[in-house]
């Protein structure tokens, strides 16, 4: 395995983890500051947002193996 390749396996595991921890911070201060003026595109904003991080975490795990 190259020095690239460990970089980049790194990089995919940090942003995806990144991601995942966005998502639940958005879904809790969706829970706690949610009204008629929210957009109805945020349910769908949240499933891609945890379908990206965890797809870049299972990258970046299956990187190393």
């Amino acid at each position: 395995m190259s020095k690239i390749d460990i970089i980049a396996a790194i990089l995919f595991l940090v942003i995806g983890i990144w991601q995942i921890f966005i998502t639940i911070v958005y879904v809790k201060s969706l829970k706690k500051n949610a009204n008629k003026s929210t957009s109805p595109f945020a349910p769908i904003a949240m499933w891609s947002s945890i379908v990206v991080g965890v797809t870049l975490t299972v990258l970046g795990i299956s990187a190393f193996l």
